[in-house]
C-alpha cells in the first residue's frame, strides 16, 4: 500500500469512530432530557391548585376561541356585503 490510501484509510477509521461516539452521546443525552421530563409533569399538589390551573388554561383557550369567532363574523358580514354589492344569491 502506498502512503496515501494507508492515510485516507486511517482517516476514515477516525472519522468513523468520532461520528459513532458523537451519535452516542446524542442519543444518550436525549434519552437523559426525556427521563428529566418524565419526571416532572407539573402535577399540581391539590386539587384547589388543579382547578385554578385548569381555569387559567380554559380561559387561554377562549380568548383564542373568541378572537376566531369574531374573525368568521367579520368573514360572513363581508360576503353579505360583497353579495349585496354585486347582487349575488348562495
Amino acid at each position: 500500500m502506498n502512503c496515501s490510501t494507508l492515510y485516507t484509510k486511517r482517516l476514515f477509521t477516525l472519522a468513523t469512530v468520532v461520528l459513532t461516539l458523537a451519535l452516542c452521546c446524542g442519543v444518550a443525552g436525549c434519552n437523559k432530557e426525556k427521563t428529566r421530563a418524565e419526571k416532572d409533569l407539573g402535577t399540581c399538589q391539590t386539587p384547589e391548585e388543579a382547578l385554578q390551573e385548569t381555569k387559567q388554561a380554559l380561559g387561554l383557550l377562549s380568548t383564542n376561541i373568541n378572537t376566531g369567532i369574531e374573525s368568521v363574523l367579520y368573514i360572513n358580514e363581508y360576503e353579505k356585503s360583497k353579495n349585496i354589492i354585486f347582487k349575488t344569491t348562495k
